[in-house]
Formats: C-alpha cells, structure tokens, sequence
C-alpha cells in the first residue's frame, strides 16, 4: 500500500464515485479504477460495493477510509512541522552562557528573539566557558556564546565582538597613571578570582 493508492481510494469515496474523482485528480476514470482495485487486490478484500447505481463503501472499505484519512492527517502535521522548523516558527534551541556574557549582552537579544519567534522554546544552560564547551561537544546545547576558547577541529567558531579586557583601582594606586597595564604589571596584585572553569580565570 502507498500513499498515492490512500488518496485515489479516498478521493473516490469522498467525490461519490470514480467519474467526480477522475475529473478532481486529472486522471482517466480506467487509471483511477485501475488504481483502487490494486489496493483492493493488496489488501486481499473488497472495499467498494459496485454492485448498486452509487458505490458504496464495504466494512473493510469504512476501515481503510477512516485509517487512511488519519495517515493522511499525520502526514500533512509532518510536513507542517518540518516546514515550521525550517522557517524558524517552531523548535527548541538550548544555549550554553557564561554568567557574565549572559548578565551583560544577552537579556534584550533573549527578548528580541522571542518576540520574533514566540513558538521557539529558548533554554539557557549558565556555567563558565569550559563546562558550556564541553556541553556543546557532548550535545547537551546546540550553541554556545563565550569568550574565545582553544579551538576545537569539530567546533565552527564565530568572532561576535572584541571586548577588552580592564582593570579598575583606586586612583590613589600607583597604576591609576599608566593609560594601559599588561598582566605583567598585575602580578603582585591581589584579585578575587573567577573559578577554573571560567575561560577569565586562565588569562
């Protein structure tokens, strides 16, 4: 049984006999007759009454018409689905975000986003850069949004924004003067640090 056989077979029933059917499909009546009666010879059973003026549809017949019309239902969903995925209207996409990334950048674009596409379902996973890559490699999120790690050959990498990096001090501290600092000149100071899993932390 094909699908092309379900919609000759149901388009017979529904049109109240081969001729309106033939003329709805833009086949010859013998090719749609020909087509019914090889669902019938598949199935090994009758489907229509011939017998009288107007067909009419057999026990077995009202089976395979009621099935049919839910597989074709189903189908249609299937295709509306996948074109609503395809154009974006529809889907689920989990995003990996360092806390600071997330807390600086990412509430508006987050809001315009969902405005845009209301029927996609955002889920946002929050961890340092390290745990967010790794959650992308094993395919726990889909995308990732971090400072830039170690590339990885399997990972497609996409530049966004150059932020630099600055240190604030008292302007009393002896490198309030100088109009730029290099870690170098940090070294003997002290921070309150960002665990190993941020990306902030190694540099």
């Amino acid at each position: 049984m094909d699908i092309r056989q379900l919609k000759y077979f149901i388009a017979v029933v529904e049109n109240k006999g081969f001729s309106r059917a033939a003329e709805t499909l833009y086949l010859s009546q013998s090719t749609l007759s020909k087509v019914v009666k090889s669902l019938e010879d598949e199935l090994d059973t009758k489907l229509l009454d011939r017998s009288n003026k107007q067909i009419e549809l057999t026990e077995s017949g009202n089976i395979v018409y009621q099935q049919g019309i839910q597989v074709l239902h189903s189908l249609d969903n299937i295709t509306n689905q996948l074109f609503d995925i395809e154009n974006l209207k529809q889907g689920h996409i989990h995003i990996g975000l360092p806390p600071i990334s997330g807390t600086l950048y990412f509430p508006e674009i987050i809001k315009t986003f969902t405005d845009l596409y209301p029927k996609i379902d955002l889920q946002i996973y929050e961890a340092g850069a390290y745990k967010v890559k790794n959650a992308l490699l094993d395919g726990t999120v889909d995308i990732v949004v971090s400072m830039e790690l170690e590339s990885e050959a399997n990972l497609d990498v996409i530049p966004l924004i150059n932020d630099p990096l600055v240190v604030y001090v008292n302007q009393d501290h002896p490198l309030a003067r100088q109009s730029s600092v290099t870690l170098t000149d940090l070294k003997n100071e002290s921070f309150i640090a960002l665990t190993s899993d941020y990306e902030l932390r190694k540099s």
